[in-house]
């Protein structure tokens, strides 16, 4: 993520994809209050193929000692010399011009050292020991929080500069991406109706594979301790329809119960699930990740009757598709 250095207050400033600086505080990115420097005063500006800095202002701006020509974009080097309103006051030093993407910075020093680049789908502090997931919503076009220890898994919204808290230290989150211009993942999958499960369970139950099959493409999750819980939960929704059951009613079964049937505590279970949803969203584009494992009162069902299991060579269940 692109940031300057404030040669003067000596702090970094993250970019936002459009970025202003001026005088104007209620308009403005960046406020400087200084009377020599105009309400709107200068905008950097990501584009495809870098950053830019155009000056809008009535003193100037210069880069390199070189004063600006007005409303005209020039391209940005790391390393540029900026000054606002004059040859000499008001330094911005150009340190890093990655595109912009959202981040979690430490709150409130902002040390680009400690920085978190965010994903799609995040288990954080990390995927082996996680507290929470944060995670993009496209329907609501908004970055969602769950704390993974709570029994009722209850998601809270984020916005930019919104505070999130895990392992005791608090991060403040940026978000600069531009959200149409982000590349998709492929295969593209809007429903899990055009997706099927395929179980591959070794004899012992010790090993488990998954298989994610589109119409025309199949993705192999290979083997992970998560796909175990989603047999498991692939497995009472296929009791369900054998019992005759409507759809509305198959597969659903208590999250404690089944974490006691598992061996395992109810906030490792829980990791499991999001564990198995962050895989989800490396590997597909596009699925509802609430359409995955559906809860409701504290109960949890996978979202797909289409399911197939093998176990040691022995088809255990296929749906008719």
């Amino acid at each position: 993520m692109a940031y300057l250095l404030s040669a003067e207050e000596d702090n970094l400033i993250y970019l936002n994809t459009y970025h202003i600086f001026g005088r104007l505080k209620q308009s403005v990115n960046t406020c400087i209050s200084k009377p020599e420097v105009s309400k709107i005063h200068a905008i950097f500006e990501w584009r495809e193929d870098g950053w830019y800095l155009s000056d809008f202002s009535s003193n100037g701006t210069w880069l390199n000692n070189r004063r600006l020509p007005k409303n005209e974009a020039t391209k940005l080097q790391i390393g540029d010399a900026i000054f606002l309103a004059s040859k000499s006051a008001n330094k911005l030093v150009v340190e890093d011009l990655s595109p912009p993407s959202d981040i979690l910075l430490p709150y409130p020093d902002k040390s680009r050292e400690s920085l978190i680049a965010l994903e799609w789908y995040n288990l954080l502090p990390n995927s082996q020991d996680p507290e929470i997931s944060l995670f993009f919503d496209d329907d609501s076009a908004s970055w969602r929080v769950e704390h993974l220890n709570d029994d009722d898994q209850t998601q809270s919204v984020l916005r930019h500069n919104d505070i999130v808290s895990f392992r005791g230290a608090r991060w403040q989150l940026l978000v600069n991406t531009k959200i149409e211009e982000t590349v998709q993942l492929t295969p593209n999958v809007a429903s899990l109706d055009e997706l099927s499960f395929i179980f591959n369970v070794s004899g012992d139950e010790e090993s488990t594979q998954l298989i994610l099959k589109t119409s025309d493409q199949s993705i192999d999750l290979k083997v992970r301790s998560h796909h175990y819980l989603t047999l498991n939960l692939a497995r009472k929704r296929v009791e369900d329809i054998k019992n005759g059951l409507n759809k509305e009613q198959q597969g659903w079964v208590f999250c404690d119960q089944l974490s006691q049937d598992l061996g395992i505590e109810l906030s490792h279970f829980n990791i499991q699930i999001h564990r198995a949803r962050k895989q989800f969203s490396d590997s597909l584009n596009n699925l509802h990740l609430d359409q995955l494992f559906e809860r409701q009162s504290g109960k949890i069902r996978l979202g797909s009757q289409n399911i197939f299991i093998e176990k040691a060579g022995i088809v255990e269940y296929s749906f008719d598709g």
